[in-house]
């Protein structure tokens, strides 16, 4: 076998192996959509709640007892691990939806190198980028958003003004 040939037929395998990860890709993310969704609201209600917590007790600094400064730390460090936890759904998402935009950005770099005439590898990158044009990977929460390192954002300003608007509550509400 050439290496004409063998080039061709690695290329040929990429996009077979290509075509069974993103169809794997589709089948997590319609197993776990839902799941993801309820993880991510349940984590961002949570993170709202236990920062509201933890700035109400802060806000009461002092008259604050030892013991709610201990509660005031174990709150701290669940809302940790529900950041972490809400992190690593939006990261593992992230890193293999940006493989794949990086598998793309290599067949096209290939795509622009000069290969002799009668070799079938330019075919098969040609073939290989309109496979990756039309298949595109992403997860998301059960269609309703991605789940991709951008979400963090949002959540972010999200939880600040909830906090924000929970706090003038609780403010109005000791002034009266």
């Amino acid at each position: 076998m050439s290496l004409k040939t063998d080039s061709s037929a690695s290329v040929k395998n990429f996009r077979k192996i290509y075509c069974l990860l993103s169809d794997l890709t589709k089948i997590v993310n319609s197993a776990y959509g839902l799941y993801s969704l309820l993880e991510v609201t349940c984590s961002f209600v949570n993170i709202v709640a236990l920062f509201y917590t933890i700035t109400v007790l802060l806000l009461q600094l002092n008259g604050m007892s030892s013991t709610s400064l201990n509660n005031c730390v174990i709150l701290l460090q669940w809302t940790v691990m529900l950041v972490c936890r809400f992190f690593s759904i939006a990261y593992s998402s992230d890193v293999v939806v940006e493989e794949a935009n990086r598998t793309q950005r290599l067949v096209t770099k290939l795509q622009l190198l000069p290969l002799s005439a009668g070799c079938r590898c330019q075919e098969e990158l040609q073939l290989f980028g309109e496979q990756l044009v039309r298949s595109t990977i992403h997860y998301s929460a059960a269609g309703l958003f991605t789940l991709d390192l951008s979400l963090l954002k949002g959540i972010v300003a999200a939880v600040t003004t909830y906090l924000v608007i929970l706090v003038q509550f609780k403010l109005s509400e000791k002034d009266k």
